[in-house]
């Protein structure tokens, strides 16, 4: 279409990269609209044909479709070589045999410069002048059976909506336990099995630019990219993402004595390093430790931060250092994943590449992203549960510290129950192979075996058990050493409910220290698995004595409403608005002073609010803290409650407080709220029950039935001028008089909303000038 009408059409061709020849296009008009027809002349099998559209316009003017003409990439092929495969996706991708030929010469392979081309998806939905690179290492890349390719979409056509890019990965099915592409297989237990993130691959069959190559092929969508990641973590593209990669270079020129030449890709040689300190030159990171995003940023900082902290010889420090700086738990859980499947390609149980390392920007902690796992089911399946390593430095994280040993010897148990199911890996290997036509069943094979000889190695039969000083034992300190045993399937213990910081001093001997509250003390030690589910096979107790003095208790969330809205709320009296609020409670005979406190409702940021100075709880008294986020609020004040500044979620979050050493206080965990209903302890303090209030009692004892019923406890009057009613309350709750003068009429009028500061209230009508009236009271609720 066009303002000024459309004169003529030409539709141009050139057939594998020759001439360019034109046929004119039939013109007609209906509805206003013109459209234009014309016919390429049919070509051969496994032609290539370049085409574009040229309109003029009634004045005269040109224009093309693609915009670029001849230097755009509209093209098609002429289907042959390979048959097609019933049952899986199709990608086609077509270049011009003149751009075949030099993106694939041998000087030209490890360019990443984007070269014009057309995809077609599933031989319905074509991509006009996308981009395409080779993809692999330099070592692939000249290779026929092994080159993969990196595709890039037009930008207002994104591949099945979502995606601007996407990768063909070819190689693959190196240990002859499996076939072509079987670590898709390893993938789907990845995201089976939680905790580690992983990507959403799919098999296809690709049409190659060179025919010769048309092959099955791994679709890799959103590998760890900007949508990838700000799906999983908060402003997560914000991130610093880094490849751990070998360095190949080629040492042959192109022109024999040329050493200026061209150079040609094999042979080469190979440089790598393990994750250690590098120094504090950023350059000498950067070429090992590849810039996956941001390059502009040119920030090595977080990169080098962990390098060195892996570096690390002084154990606490090792410790210390990199939980500052890496999400150990998860960091442990890909190295296991990585053990269990045999892998000999990828860090850190083969060579010192292929892992990329990501920084999330929540706590600015790196993470393992496992991805290229085609070298996988080749390690000796019988070999210990940790087969050595060619990293150093992950080595002594796993293996000199004794919590992250046990915590790695828990996630091979974890995961081995998911890889070594034949049923299941068995199940998707069929799928999966059938597509694809190949037998995989080696792959499980390999995969079962060596999850058993995993799981023999593990110490999975110690007891559960309390061993120094065992049960029922006396202290004079206002702390108490709890010690015991502990099999790796057990994740964390609790004791009398709460999880208290535990010590591994081996991999299945645990300490920890617990407050003394009262003379004598009664302790139920448990197990949790991995699921956060109670073991009870893993279930002991103790009594402890405290023969001297014994610690305060700590201060405790008694109460809290996180979803609090009028009328029947509670408004809070420095601005009559209903927001959320909890309760601090003092269990101690004395008072406490908050001062140096904080308050959270994230354990991740203990940190998150400091108490105002001078903050004191009286004995078995009660503090109220609204979360609003109005910290201008606190100050004098009649009733001196505080205002944090966080609020609280309905649908469910946690509350913390930490004493000013920075010591775990107290913390609670709440779910879906129900609406101006509270939750809290009761009796008061009591940490091991949870009761829900519909008679919330914000600064005073927690109760647990409902609110005082409304009722008339007595009149004064009547009188031509007023009555005066006096009902039983609870204070904080709102109650309403309603009247009538006319019980058959059926409707009542509110006379008085009015809100309980003590266990009465009195409200007054002051127009009784009627012979009858009646009044009833409601309770807002």
């Amino acid at each position: 279409a066009d303002p000024d009408g459309v004169a003529t059409g030409t539709l141009c061709y050139a057939v594998n990269s020759g001439a360019w020849q034109s046929v004119p296009m039939s013109r007609t008009a209906t509805n206003g609209m013109t459209r234009l027809a014309g016919t390429i002349p049919g070509q051969g099998t496994t032609n290539v044909v370049q085409f574009y559209v040229q309109a003029v316009d009634g004045l005269g003017a040109a224009s093309a479709y693609p915009a670029g003409g001849t230097n755009s990439r509209a093209l098609y092929d002429v289907a042959g070589g390979a048959a097609y495969m019933p049952r899986v996706h199709t990608v086609r991708l077509i270049l011009t045999p003149d751009d075949v030929t030099f993106v694939h010469a041998h000087t030209n392979v490890m360019s990443n410069e984007k070269m014009a081309c057309t995809i077609i998806d599933d031989e319905r939905k074509a991509y006009y002048d996308g981009g395409v690179h080779l993809q692999s290492s330099e070592r692939g890349r000249d290779v026929a059976s092994r080159v993969g390719y990196t595709v890039y979409l037009p930008s207002d056509r994104l591949f099945r909506g979502v995606h601007d890019s996407f990768t063909v990965d070819r190689s693959g099915g190196y240990s002859g336990n499996g076939g072509d592409h079987d670590e898709i297989l390893l993938k789907n237990a990845v995201n089976k099995a939680g905790g580690l993130p992983g990507m959403y691959d799919d098999l296809i069959q690709f049409f190659s630019p060179r025919t010769n190559d048309d092959s099955t092929g791994l679709l890799i969508m959103a590998k760890y990219g900007s949508l990838f990641l700000d799906t999983q973590y908060p402003e997560g593209s914000d991130g610093e993402l880094y490849k751990l990669a070998l360095i190949y270079y080629p040492t042959t020129p192109a022109v024999s004595g040329d050493v200026q030449a061209p150079k040609l890709p094999q042979p080469d040689a190979v440089l790598g390093t393990d994750i250690k300190n590098l120094g504090d030159d950023p350059e000498a990171y950067r070429w090992t430790f590849l810039k996956e995003n941001h390059s502009g940023r040119n920030n090595y900082a977080p990169m080098m931060a962990l390098a060195k902290a892996f570096s690390q010889t002084n154990i606490a420090l090792l410790d210390s250092q990199t939980r500052a700086c890496v999400d150990v738990d998860e960091w442990l859980r890909g190295v296991a994943f990585l053990s269990l499947i045999g892998i000999t390609d990828m860090y850190s149980l083969g060579n010192s590449h292929n892992l990329i390392i990501y920084f999330r920007p929540e706590d600015s902690k790196g993470m393992a992203f496992l991805w290229d796992m085609d070298y996988s089911y080749l390690t000796t399946q019988t070999n210990q549960a940790f087969p050595g390593s060619n990293s150093a430095t992950t080595y002594n994280l796993i293996t000199k510290i004794p919590a992250n040993l046990r915590a790695f010897y828990g996630h091979l148990l974890d995961l081995s129950t998911l890889t070594g199911d034949t049923a299941y890996m068995g199940a998707w290997s069929g799928r999966y192979s059938g597509l694809v036509t190949q037998d995989w069943s080696k792959a499980v094979n390999f995969l079962a075996i060596r999850a058993a000889t995993v799981r023999s190695k593990l110490p999975l039969s110690t007891p559960f058990a309390l061993t120094n000083p065992g049960a029922n034992f006396a202290v004079t300190n206002d702390h108490a050493t709890l010690s015991g045993t502990a099999a790796v399937g057990v994740s964390n213990i609790l004791i009398n409910g709460l999880s208290y910081p535990l010590v591994w001093n081996t991999v299945t001997n645990w300490s920890a220290s617990v407050p003394l509250f009262q003379a004598v003390n009664s302790f139920s030690v448990q197990g949790v698995n991995r699921s956060g589910l109670l073991m009870t096979n893993a279930l002991v107790s103790t009594v402890v004595t405290n023969l001297g003095l014994y610690a305060p208790r700590p201060v405790v969330i008694n109460e809290w409403m996180a979803d609090n809205a009028g009328p029947a709320g509670y408004p809070d009296p420095a601005d009559g608005l209903h927001q959320d609020w909890f309760e601090l409670y003092n269990p101690n005979d004395a008072a406490v002073n908050l001062t140096g406190y904080h308050l959270t409702d994230d354990l991740a940021e203990p940190a998150q609010w400091p108490v105002p100075t001078n903050t004191v709880i009286g004995p078995r008294g009660f503090l109220l803290v609204w979360a609003d986020n109005e910290e201008f609020q606190n100050g004098p004040g009649t009733n001196g409650d505080l205002h944090a500044n966080f609020k609280l979620n309905n649908a469910g979050e946690t509350i913390g407080l930490y004493a000013a050493d920075g010591t775990w206080q107290h913390a609670v965990a709440f779910g879906d709220q129900i609406r101006n209903v509270s939750q809290g302890l009761y009796p008061d303090g009591d940490t091991n029950s949870l009761c829900v209030m519909t008679n919330w009692t914000p600064r005073a004892a927690n109760q647990s039935g409902p609110p005082v019923a409304p009722d008339v406890l007595g009149m004064a009057g009547p009188s031509e001028s007023a009555v005066t009613l006096s009902l039983p309350a609870t204070a904080g709750h709102a109650y309403v008089v309603e009247f009538t003068d006319d019980l058959s009429a059926g409707g009542w009028t509110p006379l008085s909303t009015n809100r309980a500061t003590a266990d009465t209230i009195e409200i007054v009508d002051p127009s009784t000038n009627v012979a009858t009236r009646f009044y009833r009271a409601v309770l807002l609720q």
